[in-house]
């Protein structure tokens, strides 16, 4: 049995130079924005979509351990692989 994982969702390394290019990283019950948050940020972390179980299955992976994704990316990711289907494939 072959197992993949994903990666890249975290945002950690990545906050200040967020910031700088305009995304206001707000809190997601509050809309309070981090600059603006006092205390010390602990994590930071994005839902990342099917595409990276797609290319995991793709790659001979029988079972795909993901951090932070999307509800319906487990669903769509094996469908995607099934099917053939690219990120440009809308219909």
């Amino acid at each position: 049995m072959s197992v993949a994982h994903v990666e890249d969702d975290d945002l950690m390394p990545r906050i200040d130079e967020l910031q700088r290019h305009g995304h206001p990283l707000s809190h997601l019950d509050t809309g309070q924005l981090l600059a603006e948050a006092t205390g010390k940020v602990v994590t930071a972390n994005a839902y990342l979509g099917a595409w990276p179980i797609l290319e995991a299955l793709s790659n001979g992976a029988d079972v795909v351990i993901c951090p932070r994704i999307t509800d319906a990316s487990l669903v769509v990711g094996p469908a995607a692989w099934h099917h053939g289907w690219s990120p440009t494939d809308w219909d």
